[in-house]
């Protein structure tokens, strides 16, 4: 099965910024939701050649969290530890049999994220599931826009994302985006 997956980030920084939230759907061979997973993301310490007397931990920009609409209060709050969310993330690969993912922009961005994730935070190699099929590169393919951004193929394909900017809203839209272009 196929794991259609999104992050929602801090910034664009791996190393400073944090990661805010991971959404995951899995899809079958029919591309039909079959389990979901959707996590916040508490914050946790940048690596050890970042901190200083300071500042320890990730840092959050007010320009990323105005875009997801999330705070730090709601990730201190409500978020998963960095290493659970990884137990959590190897736990929903595994019970799917998840061998591949789908997102959009995934190669330039989420897939990154991730990787340096579980870097962190986890003993699991991520890079076994390094299939990926990016509905950005497959528009592009397919299509001639002025844009490729998740809110304009949803414009495009009258697909309604009505949790736009936050990880389990934005898996929605490509997984309808991405059974369109298939």
């Amino acid at each position: 099965m196929k794991a259609i997956t999104d992050i929602e980030t801090g910034g664009f920084s791996k190393e400073k910024n944090g990661l805010c939230e991971i959404g995951m759907i899995a899809i079958n061979e029919n591309n039909i939701e079959v389990d979901s997973l959707s996590m916040l993301i508490k914050p946790y310490e940048k690596p050890l050649h970042l901190q200083d007397f300071k500042n320890q931990l990730v840092s959050y920009k007010d320009s990323a969290m105005s875009v997801n609409g999330l705070t730090v209060g709601e990730l201190i709050n409500d978020g998963v530890d960095a290493r659970k969310a990884c137990e959590m993330i190897v736990e929903f690969i595994t019970k799917n049999n998840i061998t591949s993912f789908i997102g959009h922009n995934i190669e330039s961005f989420d897939k990154k994220w991730l990787l340096y994730f579980f870097s962190r935070f986890s003993s699991y190699d991520l890079t076994e599931l390094s299939v990926t099929e990016c509905t950005m590169k497959i528009a592009k393919d397919k299509l001639s826009l002025k844009s490729y951004s998740l809110g304009s193929l949803c414009e495009y394909f009258n697909v309604i994302n009505d949790d736009s900017h936050r990880a389990i809203g934005d898996c929605r839209a490509t997984l309808d985006i991405y059974k369109q272009l298939i």
